[in-house]
């Protein structure tokens, strides 16, 4: 069965979820991946590159749902089976690395967590590993 890198924008409580219970208590509103209108509209580019600018797509996305609070931005990254994601349909609203996700996700599924370093300028994603998500969970509590 081959695998999906997505990037899922999360929010603290979403976090919390996956810290205390291993899983998301509901499938993401959103997520992020490498799709056929992504590599369309980035010709030439390799898999990498596609994937950082999914990672990317994530982190915007992250900063509407954070609001005026400037709050720390979550992506976590993990690999699904591709039978549990889905291109979103096109519309003006969805960028091109949209994705939805069949079912909610485990913390088993994922392999890492991108942190804003410093909320208030929105600059470098900080990389954790899947099993530092109590210390990604305290980082949003501070």
């Amino acid at each position: 069965m081959s695998g999906v890198r997505v990037f899922l924008p999360l929010t603290t409580d979403q976090v919390n979820d996956l810290a205390t219970h291993g899983r998301l208590a509901a499938r993401p509103p959103v997520a992020f991946a490498v799709t056929r209108r992504l590599r369309g509209q980035q010709p030439g580019e390799d898999d990498e590159a596609l994937e950082y600018a999914a990672l990317l797509a994530a982190a915007a996305w992250a900063d509407g749902i954070r609001g005026s609070k400037k709050l720390r931005r979550v992506i976590a990254a993990g690999d699904l089976p591709a039978a549990l994601v889905t291109e979103a349909g096109v519309t003006a609203a969805r960028g091109a690395a949209e994705v939805s996700i069949a079912e909610p996700v485990t913390l088993r599924q994922l392999v890492s967590f991108h942190v804003d370093e410093d909320p208030r300028r929105g600059a470098d994603l900080m990389w954790y590993d899947v099993t530092e998500v109590t210390a990604v969970l305290d980082l949003l509590s501070s």
